[in-house]
């Protein structure tokens, strides 16, 4: 949900700062544009995946054991 919002906000926001960075500052202000885009949705997806797995422990009654979690990386 919140890369959707973010997906939004850049359509109406980035497009026009993208426009203006370049008439202003030439390719470095378009980069410095992508840039915040860029970190933007590194928070977004950070977030998603905090604000994720509080939810999974929330809905638990007990806090959630290592040994029941899913192994994500092959050791």
């Amino acid at each position: 949900m919140s890369v959707t919002g973010l997906g939004v906000f850049s359509a109406i926001v980035f497009s026009g700062q993208i426009v203006s960075s370049h008439r202003d500052y030439g390719p470095i202000g378009v980069l410095m544009v992508l840039l915040s885009y860029l970190i933007g949705l590194g928070v977004c997806i950070h977030l998603g995946a905090v604000a994720g797995r509080m939810w999974i422990e929330r809905g638990s009654d007990s806090p959630a054991d290592p040994a029941k979690l899913p192994d994500v990386v092959d050791r």
